[in-house]
This record gives C-alpha cells, structure tokens and sequence, in this order.
C-alpha cells in the first residue's frame, strides 16, 4: 500500500491509501489494471473509497488520472508526496 499525501488547496481530503488492483477480464467485464482508494484523510472517505486511479508511477506534482462512479476525470490537486511501498512492485513480488 502507498499514501498519496496532496496539496493543500482547502480541499475536504488531503491523504489517500491505495492499493493496486490487477483489473479482471473475463467475457462479460473488462476492468483495467489500477490502484484503488482504500481510505481517505481527514474527510470524505466516504466519496473517494473505491476510487481507481490510473497513474501507475505516482510522484511528486502528478495530477491523477481516476474514474468515479461518473467516468475518467483528472483530479484537480496535484501530489506533494508518496509515502510508503509502491503497491503495484509489491504485489508483483507477491506472483514470485
């Protein structure tokens, strides 16, 4: 899991847990490769939980790809820093 910690614009959220997803295929759904939003800091988990972002190489000044239960969009507030274990590494050391 990494924390994506955003800067501070006076947005509701200003931390995100994420964890990678490897997406599914199957004939009846196709679901891309993604991190997903697992908690959200201090507010709004509620509406940011279940969220995929498409950035696979998240750092500092990215602006991040999602999509929401509306669609793909670009989040407004761009990364201040990543913390924690790239996700997507470790679970590809997990397939070892």
């Amino acid at each position: 899991m990494i924390t994506v910690v955003f800067e501070d614009h006076g947005q509701d959220f200003l931390e995100w847990d994420l964890e990678w997803d490897n997406g599914v295929r199957h004939p009846f759904q196709s679901v891309e490769a993604a991190y997903v939003v697992v908690a959200c800091r201090p507010f709004q988990d509620w509406v940011w939980k279940g969220t995929r972002v498409h950035n696979t190489d998240i750092k500092p000044g990215d602006i991040l790809e999602i999509t929401l239960r509306s669609g793909k969009t670009t989040l407004k507030y761009p990364v201040e820093r990543v913390k924690g274990k790239k996700a997507k590494e470790a679970a590809d050391g997990n397939r070892n």
